[in-house]
């Protein structure tokens, strides 16, 4: 059987435990936290001109070359997040359904305003997007 280790107080204790049980960037090597880890990183927000360089890589490229978009618009930007975006631009969750859609300004509108007005009938405007039904179908139930 194995012995039990004994601590001098509950300090050494929750040192020991964070040790084990904490990822490395959280604590240092005695076992104290590090409030570093936990403080809010600042979040990336879209700029006016960069969402416009956005719709320009969609009429240029397409809604799917993310690759494409970011390396000759957005470079300080990952492709998820510029996706992401476009589900914004779109209103809608699954942006895949727009595969190689080349429009403008006006034409996204028109299509945000067609997702809304689903999602609204639906139940399934979430967030300013048109959540995808079977993930909609989950939340209608709870």
């Amino acid at each position: 059987m194995e012995e039990e280790k004994k601590f001098v107080s509950r300090e050494e204790w929750r040192k020991e435990m964070r040790k084990t049980f904490c990822k490395k960037d959280m604590i240092d090597e005695e076992g104290n936290l590090v409030k570093e880890y936990f403080h809010l990183k600042k979040l990336k927000t879209w700029t006016l001109a960069e969402e416009k360089l956005l719709i320009e890589g969609i009429q240029k490229y397409g809604v799917g070359e993310w690759e494409r978009i970011r390396r000759d618009f957005l470079s300080d930007w990952i492709t998820e997040d510029i996706r992401l975006k476009a589900c914004r631009l779109f209103g809608i969750q699954r942006i895949e359904l727009y595969n190689g859609f080349k429009g403008s300004l006006d034409e996204i509108n028109v299509e945000y305003e067609k997702n809304k007005k689903i999602g609204m009938k639906e139940g399934l405007w979430v967030g300013n997007v048109l959540i995808d039904k079977r993930f909609g179908l989950l939340c209608k139930q709870n």
